[in-house]
């Protein structure tokens, strides 16, 4: 069976449906955020009905525990963190570039928008980076154009991106082997190029660099030797993909030496070592940072810079990474 064949593809990426689940998830998501005043108001609600004084301590630790909750929702939410990464891939020279990934820009409660994303832009902006690279879902849900728009004014000499499940019309029904038009056509203005199984060379400080990028995996028209070929065999090769599962396509023979994904956001609540919220994809140690895949090619997993279903995000980080590679 051939690696990239539509038989081969069923068998391996499963595209979720956006249905009751999904809407139960938002729900589910705003109550968790509000689950102080929720608990505090249905206590108050008894104690009105009932009197029974013993209620009272409780209602004032659910107002204190929303009070801490809003700190998350209301002050953490808007707070971009830059975080530096360096990885090893025996290049013997340092090459830097910025690494952004999961803007979920939109005008829902968990969105992106306003000053939030004039923020995002500003902090990418500082870090006058020569090399910038996105790794999809722009959206949350809706296509809203005059926000799309204003990426356009990342700075970079070289900017490049890969659309994730997010910003794609089979999203909204399901529908497979699909290209998302109406998220690219309101992308265009940014005028920032979507690689859609194609590679882009690229010369930082001396080293030569090829960025191959690849449709989001519930596309199902993804293709790694397509998009690869032809690609100068001695340059570094990066690989940008929106969803980590694309391991399962990944092999030695390939030459791929980083892979940058998002979209797991690391579950956004993390405690002890695990992501709590379930994780959008097969493998539940695939959270953040630095992975090795093969021999060959290593896999790099950022946080993400929005927010899905939930405002929360406990133990992780909205972030603009800084990769160094060596």
């Amino acid at each position: 069976m051939q690696r990239f064949s539509k038989e081969n593809i069923d068998k391996l990426v499963l595209v979720p449906s956006k249905g009751f689940i999904h809407s139960l998830r938002i729900l589910i998501g705003f109550v968790i955020d509000f689950l102080g005043l929720v608990g505090a108001f249905g206590l108050l609600v008894i104690y009105l009905l009932t009197n029974l004084q013993i209620l009272l301590i409780p209602i004032i630790l659910f107002c204190i525990f929303q009070l801490v909750l809003c700190y998350f929702i209301f002050v953490k939410f808007n707070k971009i963190k830059v975080n530096s990464y360096r990885i090893d891939l025996g290049i013997g020279k340092e090459v830097s570039f910025v690494f952004v990934s999961d803007f979920h820009i939109g005008k829902e409660y968990t969105s992106t928008k306003g000053q939030r994303l004039e923020n995002i832009i500003n902090t990418i902006n500082s870090l006058d980076s020569e090399l910038v690279l996105l790794g999809g879902d722009f959206l949350t849900h809706n296509i809203v154009p005059e926000q799309l728009a204003v990426l356009q004014y990342i700075k970079g000499k070289t900017r490049l991106a890969v659309y994730g499940n997010h910003d794609a019309d089979y999203l909204k029904n399901n529908v497979e082997y699909n290209t998302p038009d109406q998220f690219l056509k309101a992308f265009a203005p940014t005028q920032i190029p979507i690689l859609i199984n194609q590679n882009y060379k690229v010369n930082v400080n001396g080293v030569d660099l090829v960025i191959g990028g690849i449709p989001d995996l519930y596309s199902k028209t993804f293709n790694i030797e397509e998009t690869f070929d032809g690609a100068d065999k001695n340059a570094i090769r990066i690989l940008l993909s929106h969803n980590p599962d694309v391991i399962d396509f990944v092999e030695e023979k390939d030459n791929i030496d980083l892979i940058l994904c998002g979209h797991n956001h690391s579950g956004q609540i993390h405690m002890m070592g695990k992501a709590i919220l379930p994780m959008p994809t097969k493998r539940n140690w695939l959270t953040r940072g630095i992975f090795q895949i093969n021999n060959k090619t290593k896999l790099f997993l950022s946080q993400g810079i929005g927010y899905s279903g939930s405002r929360l995000r406990i133990n992780t980080d909205s972030e603009v990474c800084l990769i160094t590679i060596y």
